[in-house]
């Protein structure tokens, strides 16, 4: 039986097949939570003309049936003037989340019917028992699942009630404790943001070949994962897709084109990395890098147990967060390099030192912490330094945004009057109990030096002025 309500929130109108209103947990159409109104009326869809019937929602859910029900004549324009009200109100509003790092709608199109593939239907009492699923034109959408269900190695259908499964929508399986496998059937797509978040028992997903997008977050935290085949159709893996995952090894297929931020951030048993003669990405040394007109590091395969890392010649660049939760003592950075920040070793708790190639244009390093190249600005003092005093050498006139922000071990710094900025957050979020900070210059100098915000272990100090170095 098909049901026609009307959203609460954006008042637009959702045809369901197994219709229990409380279970809806969101609007396919404004993304809301579902709140059902216990006086709405329940609408039967009838296929001609565009014809309902009322028909009262019973005290079970469920509605009582109309004659109409028995003849459905179909009716083509109805359908698809239906199909196309749906994915404009899809574009407008976002049934599910799916974009890439630029903001980019990646919703999918409308797909076709199956033909020759292989299908997977369930039975109606398991289909009532688990789903929660909109009705989109020829289309299904699962948008949920049922609390109580014991899913343990669950097969997605590739088609209910005679309609294309095709999308897994946002947080449809979110926090499932029970689901211990998953496979998909059929023409699935795309897999929204947060569909399997936090499903802590997952250990085993075997994808469709048809799948094109796996949205941001979508297998996150997912700590059982340990791997996972991706298919030769794949487009898109949004911002942290797998992060947090137990994935040990991961294979790009050549049909990726876009990788979003942070994908495979602390995947800590990850050890490498393979890429099939992609025209994006490439793999050097187990590492994921952007290859595309320029050479960048995307994901250091942390699971790796090497103490030092020299980067490859030509790598201009590191995603944030591309390093971080490595056991990493020493980089080595070649003279290609012209972005650096303090930002780029965030969770590199062993970090002791960095190198920079001589020849390198932008950047220095001295003593292991990175400077600009004419040794004015202090970009980055590495986190894993045990030394509990240190004094910024005379000359340089900044100390750059999160340059101490990361440090767990600094109580003492010198700073000299050659300094007119501190950037913002230098000397936030330190895990250290910074105790004191000593000035080379009088307090009218101090005064006039621009201190960025979010310096409260710095502001809320005595500083020394016309002090000397710390030994």
């Amino acid at each position: 039986m098909e049901i026609s309500l009307n959203c609460p929130n954006c008042g637009r109108e959702i045809i369901v097949e197994n219709e229990n209103a409380s279970d809806i947990r969101l609007c396919p159409y404004c993304g809301k939570p579902w709140k059902k109104n216990e006086n709405q009326k329940g609408k039967i869809g009838v296929e001609g003309g565009g014809r309902t019937e009322e028909a009262e929602t019973q005290s079970d859910g469920s509605a009582e049936k109309t004659p109409s029900q028995k003849k459905r004549p179909h009716a083509a324009l109805f359908i698809v003037l239906a199909a196309i009200a749906v994915w404009a109100a899809a574009g407008a509003f976002g049934v599910f989340a799916l974009s890439d790092s630029k903001g980019n709608d990646k919703t999918p199109p409308l797909t076709e019917q199956p033909t020759g593939k292989e299908e997977f239907e369930l039975d109606a009492a398991t289909l009532e028992a688990s789903l929660v699923y909109s009705a989109v034109g020829d289309e299904v959408w699962i948008t949920g699942h049922k609390a109580g269900y014991d899913f343990g190695n669950f097969t997605i259908p590739s088609v209910i009630n005679g309609r294309v499964v095709t999308t897994i929508g946002s947080g449809a399986f979110e926090n499932c404790e029970s689901l211990t496998g998953v496979t998909f059937f059929g023409n699935i797509t795309a897999i929204g943001d947060k569909a399997f978040a936090d499903c802590a028992a997952l250990a085993a997903v075997e994808l469709n070949a048809e799948l094109e997008t796996i949205g941001a977050h979508a297998f996150a935290r997912c700590g059982n994962l340990t791997e996972i085949s991706l298919p030769n159709r794949l487009k898109t893996i949004e911002n942290s897709a797998f992060a947090k995952s137990g994935l040990t090894a991961v294979e790009i297929p050549a049909s990726v084109t876009s990788i979003g931020s942070e994908a495979f951030r602390e995947c800590y048993a990850l050890t490498g990395f393979q890429v099939e003669s992609n025209t994006r990405y490439t793999a050097i040394d187990g590492n994921l890098y952007y290859s595309y007109e320029v050479l960048s590091l995307i994901q250091y395969a942390i699971g790796k147990t090497e103490e030092s890392f020299s980067l490859p010649d030509n790598v201009c660049m590191m995603d944030v967060c591309a390093l971080y939760g490595c056991k990493l003592t020493e980089i080595t950075f070649p003279k290609s390099m012209v972005f650096l920040s303090a930002d780029d070793f965030w969770g590199c708790e062993s970090l002791t030192g960095v190198q920079i190639a001589d020849e390198n244009e932008r950047f220095t390093a001295i003593d292991g912490n990175l400077y600009s190249k004419d040794q004015k600005t202090l970009i980055a003092y590495m986190p894993a330094k045990t030394e509990s005093n240190f004094n910024i050498p005379d000359g340089v006139t900044a100390i750059a945004q999160d340059a101490f922000a990361d440090h767990k071990y600094l109580q003492k710094a010198f700073i000299p009057e050659s300094v007119t900025s501190i950037g913002y957050n230098a000397f936030g979020i330190m895990e250290s109990a910074l105790e004191a900070v000593s000035f080379g210059g009088d307090q009218t100098t101090w005064e006039s030096v621009q201190i960025g915000e979010n310096n409260q272990n710095l502001l809320e100090l005595s500083i020394s002025y016309s002090a000397t170095k710390f030994y």
